[in-house]
């Protein structure tokens, strides 16, 4: 197995962790929070335990909810990533195809006909002028993608423009995952595997979702500094009573 598959073993394992303890986190904080409840103390943030601490506890409860969407996220392409090395370690003999599988990287296109390409065409267009209205037309595109004929649009206005893909036999909008295409191997297929992708960098919201990345990685770096320093200082004390041990219940 090559470094590059164990890494991506060792993501998902990261990630699987990182979303253990942001859970077993969230049912400590609320626990605590419920006995505080109990006692008249009904503030949903406190100090206590020195700054690290309450600080700590303060970011982790706010960036929660951040901080799962990317890890779960995380652990799906990790997962999938290491879907693509197992073929690789299976398909060692498969010359150019031994890293990637040809679904991933061949070119599945033919000749068209020149007898096809009015039909194909007009079948094209109407199926964009449903889809995008009177939006311009920028780019037309007509192909045969492993025996499937397809019509493609770029239609928009400036910059916001969209890839639209039709059957240009039917005219019904297709993806880029769809039955009969070539496999990739992506165990969520390729079409899931962009969407979760997107999710995980925070594209898939705007503006908004990289904000909310960018808070969860500077959450994230933020936790584990202030969660060795707790760790560290509550092991000094432990030593000094004599539990010498790393871990315990």
């Amino acid at each position: 197995m090559g470094i590059g598959n164990w890494f991506a073993l060792f993501n998902a394992i990261i990630a699987v962790g990182l979303f253990a303890m942001i859970v077993t986190g969230l049912i400590l904080y609320f626990q605590l929070l419920r006995q505080r409840g109990r006692a008249g103390l009904k503030g949903l943030f406190w100090s206590d335990g020195g700054w690290w601490r309450s600080l700590h506890r303060g970011i982790s409860v706010v960036a929660a909810i951040f901080i799962l969407v990317v890890s779960a996220s995380g652990t799906l392409l990790a997962l999938d990533a290491f879907g693509l090395g197992l073929y690789q370690i299976t398909h060692k003999d498969a010359g150019k195809y031994a890293r990637f599988p040809p679904g991933a990287v061949d070119d599945f296109s033919s000749p068209l006909a020149d007898d096809k390409l009015p039909a194909m065409l007009q079948t094209t267009l109407s199926a964009g002028q449903r889809t995008a209205g009177a939006a311009p037309i920028k780019v037309v595109r007509l192909r045969y993608f492993n025996g499937i004929p397809q019509g493609i649009l770029i239609a928009g206005d400036g910059d916001n423009t969209a890839q639209l893909v039709f059957n240009a036999d039917t005219g019904k909008p297709m993806s880029i995952t769809e039955p009969g295409y070539p496999k990739t191997h992506y165990h969520l297929g390729w079409k899931e595997h962009e969407i979760v992708k997107e999710i995980h960098r925070g594209d898939f919201f705007g503006l908004p979702g990289r904000l909310m990345d960018l808070f969860a990685g500077l959450s994230i770096i933020y936790l584990s500094i202030s969660g060795g320093v707790m760790y560290v200082g509550l092991w000094r004390r432990r030593r000094r009573g004599g539990s010498t041990a790393l871990f315990w219940t």
